[in-house]
């Protein structure tokens, strides 16, 4: 096996999950309703270190491939010196009206 495992993207049906790139912020704060809705507070976590100096630990999840790949979600997080690794955006699925309701948004609304 050439290369480390944990080093290259994962299909996970039709969703490929890998490091955020170049322009991904810009594009994350386009769709950034789609995610979070009207809420504003979650927009001052997007700083633009987790996407520069922090790169190695944000990821995204992509549907379809190359310059066109839509975000379909990600991760913002880095690790501390100590090692403890953590979280610090983790948005929705925006095809969910909430955590707690298993029916896509579509079939929720009247």
């Amino acid at each position: 096996m050439t290369g480390r495992a944990r080093d290259r993207p994962r299909p996970v049906t039709g969703i490929v999950i890998d490091r955020v790139r170049d322009g991904d912020l810009a594009k994350i704060m386009r769709d950034f309703e789609r995610f979070w809705g009207d809420r504003e507070l979650p927009r001052a976590l997007h700083h633009p270190m987790f996407f520069c100096e922090f790169a190695d630990t944000a990821l995204a999840a992509r549907r379809g491939t190359g310059d066109t790949s839509e975000i379909a979600g990600y991760l913002l997080g880095f690790v501390a010196p100590t090692g403890d690794g953590y979280i610090t955006t983790l948005p929705p699925n925006p095809n969910r009206t909430n955590l707690w309701n298993p029916r896509p948004h579509s079939e929720t609304q009247p």
